[in-house]
């Protein structure tokens, strides 16, 4: 870009009667005529691209993290790949009273806000750079021997609205504000089990409804392994007594303040201080991947030890004198249901407003269920007659404000 702009700037700009403009040609076309084009498919399927692996079944299958084609176009922009492209464009003869660049949570629900002031009678354009509209708020789906799998993408947890925009949104997105669990069919013994997608990972992990399964000596489950002191487990006796080291053991506080205390654990990896501070087996580290992977995105070795601290993975318990703030584990679940997860995570309230802002682009009816499972249809996604246009795989890379607006 010439110039710095936010996205609030941006939107700021464009107001109602503006009559945004769009410029230059949409993204892929950018993209191609800069030479940045995808690697072939390995297996001739167009979602199996060599760079980015296997990713499930579905609409989602097209857009799981950062794409080739939205790492292109960031190295694209980078390395001044467009202007040329762009200078020799020809205008779309498009306009729009709003223009959004991001089609995840900001963008979507500004073109709520936006539709729900202004009415259906002005129009906008929500510009996506990837192949699906959600940003983090999408599901990864899989097919695991004929059974369909949903799971979170990206953002995850959910909470019942409290205040009363909060309310009008949920209510827009068609999603219920009264819920209850399903009734258990005679005979059932009621079961143990969290509202949202975290609870068994690190923070409520006592429960005889869960447990462990290894497949050796010879593949076994071990039920409620924490709150038995892990017990059954196969792992030797060192690395049990300390992954429980890990879990509960106290430190001496820090002798320095909360800030210095941030400063010295920057200085190392979760893994650093796991096996060089606490002294625990290196296994602790492996064990403990996979659950900051999940909230983090990357493995102990290379995630900062402040960063675990922040976000209470065990191994600090005592270490602060100050800090009241951070979560602390509850080890048994919670009763109350004021934090849940849809299957998919966070993408329940997104397919919701997307069918509000179009209620075309998912097949289906208006009811929750269909909403949730049905399909997109993207080629009613991007029509002109409509209040909400939404383009995908449309990367901005470059906003210039109309001097008449």
């Amino acid at each position: 870009m010439a110039h710095d702009i936010t996205r609030r700037d941006f939107l700021n700009a464009a107001t109602l009667g503006s009559g945004m403009a769009l410029l230059g040609a949409a993204a892929p076309g950018l993209i191609r005529a800069a030479n940045i084009e995808p690697p072939a498919a390995t297996d001739g399927s167009p979602r199996s691209l060599a760079w980015t692996g296997y990713s499930g079944v579905g609409d989602y299958a097209r857009s799981n993290g950062n794409t080739f084609g939205v790492m292109s176009a960031g190295h694209g922009i980078r390395d001044h790949r467009y202007e040329a492209a762009i200078a020799g464009a020809k205008p779309t003869g498009e306009t729009f009273d709003l223009v959004i660049v991001g089609g995840g949570y900001s963008g979507v629900f500004s073109a709520y806000g936006f539709l729900k002031e202004a009415g259906r009678r002005r129009r906008c354009l929500i510009l996506e750079n990837h192949p699906v509209m959600g940003g983090e708020a999408k599901r990864n789906e899989f097919d695991v021997r004929g059974q369909r799998l949903v799971g979170p993408q990206g953002s995850n947890e959910s909470g019942l609205p409290e205040t009363e925009l909060d309310r009008e949104i949920w209510k827009a997105a068609g999603l219920p504000l009264e819920f209850e669990f399903a009734k258990l069919t005679s005979g059932r013994q009621p079961m143990e089990f969290p509202s949202d997608n975290y609870m068994y990972l690190l923070w409520a992990d006592q429960s005889e409804n869960h447990g462990f399964f290894f497949d050796s000596p010879q593949p076994h489950w071990v039920r409620n392994p924490w709150g038995h002191k892990l017990e059954g487990t196969p792992w030797s006796k060192e690395v049990r007594r300390d992954l429980l080291r890990w879990r509960d053991e106290p430190m001496k506080p820090f002798n320095g303040s909360e800030t210095e205390l941030k400063r010295w654990l920057d200085t190392m990896t979760y893994d650093d201080f796991l096996t060089k501070v606490r002294k625990l087996h290196p296994d602790v580290g492996r064990y403990a991947d996979p659950i900051v992977a999940s909230g983090l995105g990357l493995g102990s070795d290379v995630t900062s030890a402040n960063a675990a601290y922040f976000f209470s993975y065990p191994g600090f318990q005592g270490l602060s004198r100050e800090a009241t703030s951070i979560l602390v584990p509850q080890r048994r679940l919670p009763n109350a249901r004021s934090a849940f997860s849809f299957p998919g995570g966070n993408d329940g309230v997104m397919r919701g407003m997307l069918k509000w802002l179009n209620p075309d682009m998912i097949e289906g009816s208006e009811s929750f269920p269909d909403v949730y499972s049905g399909r997109f249809r993207f080629e009613a996604m991007d029509r002109p007659a409509d209040a909400c246009r939404m383009r995908t795989g449309a990367t901005v890379v470059r906003v210039v404000q109309d001097s008449e607006g």
